[in-house]
């Protein structure tokens, strides 16, 4: 499951390349590339927090991406029961998993769609 999502991910060209996916994704940066590539132009990438972070406040930076990730979450309608950003921060492979499955499901239906209409 987790080397599909993997895959997955590293098949629409996400930066970094995600080896690991708990500890790639705990920055929220690919997670916000993703939610770009499933409905562009969500991402507000002004509010976002970019590399290199900080020592002093760069866990902060990062979890600030992970909020916002779950917040375009939310705005993308996907089922976030107990889920927040410091649950993808800290890296809970359960919660993890469940929205990136969200997004691949939505990516899926996205291309679904528009093969559909053309």
């Amino acid at each position: 499951e987790e080397r599909t999502f993997r895959n997955w991910m590293n098949s629409l060209g996400v930066s970094p390349f995600v080896n690991n996916l708990y500890q790639d994704l705990k920055d929220g940066l690919v997670l916000l590339q993703l939610m770009d590539r499933v409905q562009p132009g969500i991402v507000n990438w002004d509010k976002v927090n970019k590399k290199p972070f900080k020592q002093m406040g760069g866990n902060m930076k990062r979890l600030e991406n992970c909020n916002y990730a779950i917040e375009l979450a939310a705005k993308m309608r996907f089922s976030l029961v107990g889920i927040a950003g410091n649950d993808i921060h800290h890296g809970n492979k359960t919660l993890t998993l469940a929205v990136v499955w969200q997004l691949m499901r939505a990516y899926t239906l996205s291309v679904l769609q528009k093969l559909a209409g053309s």
